[in-house]
């Protein structure tokens, strides 16, 4: 079973790039963004399971900087071609 997630990161200010940088090298990070708002970074994370889910979650959470994250599982998703 598959399962996606996005999870949204508050950062400590100024080291955004540094998180980022650390995103980078967990490989199922799929997709890493900078967002403006109340969330510093939104990743989309793809795992074999809840307890893979868990693990990458951990992973994020021991980055130096990482001040809280909201993690959302993905139960449907549609993906359409980007403008």
């Amino acid at each position: 079973m598959v399962v996606r997630a996005y999870i949204a990161i508050n950062v400590e200010p100024g080291k955004t790039s540094h998180v980022f940088s650390e995103l980078r090298k967990i490989p199922e990070c799929t997709i890493i963004s900078v967002t403006a708002g109340e969330w510093d970074l939104l990743v989309r994370v793809v795992v074999d399971s809840l307890e893979d889910l868990y693990n990458v979650t951990e992973k994020i959470h021991s980055i130096d900087g990482v001040v809280r994250t909201m993690t959302l599982v993905v139960e449907k998703e549609v993906v359409k071609a980007e403008m």
